[in-house]
């Protein structure tokens, strides 16, 4: 099973522990060590403990493609290919010691990425990593959506707002602005989020600081 919604999904995966062989959810630093995970994390422990193998989704943070330019040194850095390898390589080797992950996939679109991604993968976590993604996942935050559902119960519009955040991310992190027009379209259809521009005030509330009302703006500019 895959699921972008954990929390909606758990109690038909606690049910069926007998039937359902892997569970694909979200898992990477910025989730699941600085995000809004910490309740999901005993229940992902016992559908894994109960035989239930755990997939890693979204493990490179989306592709960290949301960090804004000119915040400070590390967000130019993550703009150039090489300060991106450096990020994304900690990135994976922080899933890969995740005792609760059996499997990381990955999309590898070229050489330089398979040797990237090999050379990662055999190293160890370090310090030094950790300081890093700490960082990388401070520059982001306001752009950064975790995939939690936090935000969508304050929505006076009743948006789908991480379903949404998803769609934006295929664009900014992936690069691959047609799988984010067809999600979004999916979604909404272009209509609903024209709400934000006439709202009086956003109730959107993140725990992570994301700013709700500039992303929802966001994807209706530039996906709609």
């Amino acid at each position: 099973m895959s699921t972008h919604g954990f929390a909606a999904v758990l109690p038909r995966l606690l049910q069926n522990t007998d039937t359902i062989q892997a569970l694909m959810v979200t898992c990477n630093f910025a989730a699941w060590d600085s995000g809004g995970w910490t309740e999901a994390l005993p229940d992902i422990r016992r559908l894994r403990k109960d035989g239930v193998g755990i997939v890693a989704m979204k493990p490179l943070m989306g592709g960290m493609g949301e960090t804004p330019a000119g915040r400070s040194a590390l967000a130019e850095a993550l703009k150039t290919p090489a300060g991106r390898t450096r990020v994304m390589s900690a990135a994976l080797r922080w899933v890969l010691q995740n005792a609760l992950v059996d499997t990381v996939p990955l999309l590898i679109k070229n050489q330089e990425e398979l040797a990237a991604s090999t050379t990662a993968a055999a190293g160890g976590l370090t310090d030094a990593d950790m300081r890093l993604l700490a960082a990388a996942v401070r520059e982001a935050s306001p752009r950064l959506c975790r995939l939690c559902p936090t935000c969508s119960a304050g929505c006076r519009s009743g948006l789908p707002i991480p379903e949404i955040m998803r769609a934006l991310m295929y664009a900014e992190g992936y690069g691959n602005l047609p799988r984010a027009k067809r999600a979004y379209a999916d979604l909404v259809g272009g209509a609903p989020v024209a709400k934000c521009e006439s709202c009086p005030g956003c109730t959107a509330d993140c725990p992570n600081q994301v700013r709700v009302h500039d992303r929802m703006l966001s994807a209706r500019t530039h996906l709609a």
